[in-house]
């Protein structure tokens, strides 16, 4: 097309006619050509058009902005400078999900933007959000309070009023000149003694952020990146941040309030939990006999030593190894069980283990969970999730027991030391991240091992809060409980939840399963089953099978053993053929033409 370079259009050369000469059809057609090619073409912007085909083309052209775009992805949004609008079914990364935001772009290049949103859902709160794009990379949305003025931001200060150690549920900052980097002290204590070490420790880690809120103004807050792992220090955790406000540093002698009400702030954080009927929790705890009430072989005291691993109660196992020789068994006459109990299990010692454990030494009590019941975990792969186990202990001196959780090939592990205090119940929780590597078994083997240590030599020590690849059940810090003869500890009130919460203390009875349901459950891997018959033998030696069935399907086919009952006439009796639903029990008569009668105990054994 013949345009200059200012776009002025031409006619192309010989289209101009000569008087008194006939117009050629060449010329002409080629003329005519040419023009409708200039009209289909974009206009450029010199002779009244966008110079683009397309709407966004011309915006750009003409250096326009788009008007209500419409986001229907927050994600996959390809943003233009101008103003937009997305419905509550928008989806990605909202500001809030489920709400409707009107707010504008702006751009920069194709790889860094900025956007403001504001929330439309709730016309009397019109908060605004904002994201930024660098180098292609989108950052967090940032709320702003519409309604915060600058002299509202400015009580996020530093405290230069500082005492140690903090109090209950506080955080408090270690001196007045704060600028880049220093250390918060966060009080791991509340008011009413619940410990929430392996809470805080599992989310104070380097690189994650931490978030100081008004309890009263959840629109106020300032969020700290981590930059060290927290450091448990007496009644406080320490911890080394970067203060920022908008990728800025804090300037130095400022002051930040930053004292929380502890208990107010727990209470809050469970009520989404306890807003759920305690019957959920406790159908959804993964523990056996977690209340230690079903107790179907009433073995009494069972000892354990040399790393063997005897049942003295449903569910529960006792295990000793090296110089340590230990007893095991449900309560004694003292102490008294914790609120909301009837049962407890208790380790102990006839000859005492005084001064440093031996290498080999061991002695702890821990339960099997089956395959079936952790494989919701997801453990093993990239989706595992965390568990948390909460107890009540009684130790007979304070230090530290540990908790362990371990796969059934020993070769996975985590342990955490659990602070204690001496001759008192008390109430404990720990959280376990979940393992997303090892083999964990999804059947009806053991899915999962949970140690509760009371003494455990080198062999068995691994590093605090830690996987390892080895069978490891303590720590260097763990003490030894088992110091002297008759030194007991006792636990009661075990729960294994999915997740990162369980009940307080003054909850933890309401999620125990009701006995009746927890012997159901149990009966499963062991049961009692009374078998009785009356006959009438034709001869002497006559052999007659009578059928049994478990009262609950059993984990597999069990060992069958038998306990004479009162019998007549009755040479033999025998349990065979076992199944997971019954068995089969055969009598011999001791003579003929006689009635006879049984009644046998059969023990039917599935145990892990």
């Amino acid at each position: 097309m013949p345009r200059d370079g200012l776009q002025q259009y031409s006619p192309p050369p010989g289209t101009e006619g000569i008087p008194n000469y006939t117009v050629e059809s060449a010329r002409y057609n080629a003329f005519v050509a040419d023009v409708t090619q200039d009209l289909n073409l974009p206009r450029p912007i010199v002779a009244g058009g966008t110079g683009a085909s397309t709407p966004d083309g011309a915006l750009d052209n003409i250096s326009a902005e788009k008007f209500k775009q419409v986001v229907t992805n927050w994600d996959s949004m390809v943003w233009r400078a101008g103003s937009f609008y997305a419905a509550t079914t928008a989806t990605g990364i909202a500001p809030v999900t489920g709400h409707a935001f009107a707010g504008i772009a702006y751009y920069a290049n194709a790889t860094d933007y900025v956007t403001e949103a504001v929330d439309v859902t709730d016309p009397a709160n019109p908060d605004k959000y904002i994201r930024a794009m660098s180098a292609g990379v989108w950052g967090p949305w940032v709320r702003i309070n519409a309604t915060t003025s600058s002299a509202n931001l400015a009580e996020y200060v530093f405290d230069n009023q500082v005492t140690f150690p903090p109090g209950s549920g506080q955080i408090r900052f270690n001196n007045a000149t704060q600028n880049a980097a220093t250390e918060v002290f966060i009080s791991h204590l509340s008011p009413m003694g619940v410990d929430n070490t392996a809470v805080l420790t599992f989310y104070l880690k380097s690189g994650v952020d931490l978030v100081i809120q008004d309890k009263d103004e959840g629109s106020k807050y300032k969020i700290f990146t981590t930059t060290a792992d927290a450091v448990l220090s007496g009644s406080d955790f320490r911890v080394t941040v970067t203060f920022k406000s908008g990728g800025t540093d804090i300037v130095s002698g400022q002051r930040i309030l930053a004292a929380v009400s502890g208990e107010a702030q727990r209470v809050q954080q469970r009520q989404l939990i306890y807003a759920a009927p305690f019957d959920a929790l406790a159908y959804n705890g993964m523990q056996i006999n977690g209340s230690m009430e079903v107790d179907q072989a009433a073995a009494g005291n069972v000892g354990s030593a040399t790393y063997t691993t005897p049942y003295f109660m449903d569910g529960w196992v006792v295990q000793a190894g090296g110089a340590v020789q230990v007893l095991a068994s449900p309560l004694t006459a003292s102490p008294a069980p914790p609120p909301g109990f009837q049962q407890y299990a208790r380790i102990y010692t006839n000859v005492g283990v005084s001064g440093a454990l031996a290498a080999g030494d061991l002695g702890m009590l821990f339960t099997k969970i089956e395959g079936y019941r952790v494989s919701r975990l997801g453990w093993g792969t990239a989706s595992a999730q965390p568990i948390t186990i909460g107890f009540w202990v009684y130790p007979p001196i304070a230090g530290n027991m540990a908790v362990s959780v371990e796969n059934s090939a020993n070769d996975r592990c985590y342990v955490i030391d659990v602070p204690v205090v001496a001759t008192t119940w008390q109430y404990k929780t720990v959280t376990i991240p979940g393992c997303t590597d090892g083999t964990w078994l999804a059947t009806n083997g053991t899915g999962m091992k949970v140690h509760f240590c009371f003494g455990a030599g080198s062999t068995f020590q691994g590093q605090n809060g830690t996987w390892s690849p080895a069978q490891k059940l303590a720590t260097s810090a763990t003490t030894n409980f088992l110091f002297a003869a008759g030194a007991q500890s006792c636990i009661t009130g075990v729960v294994i939840l999915p997740g990162i919460e369980a009940p307080s203390a003054t909850r933890s009875s309401l999620i125990m399963r009701p006995y009746d349901q927890e012997l159901v459950t149990c009966q499963r891997y062991y049961t009692r089953t009374e078998a009785t018959a009356r006959y009438f033998a034709v001869a002497a030696g006559y052999n007659l099978e009578n059928e049994i069935y478990w009262q609950v399907k059993m984990r597999s086919a069990p060992t069958l053993t038998t306990i004479a009952g009162a019998q007549s006439n009755i040479s033999a009796v025998t349990a065979n053929q076992p199944t997971i639903s019954g068995a089969r029990f055969g009598i011999s008569s001791a003579a003929g033409g006689d009635f006879y009668a049984i009644q046998q105990i059969i023990i039917a054994d599935a145990r892990l």
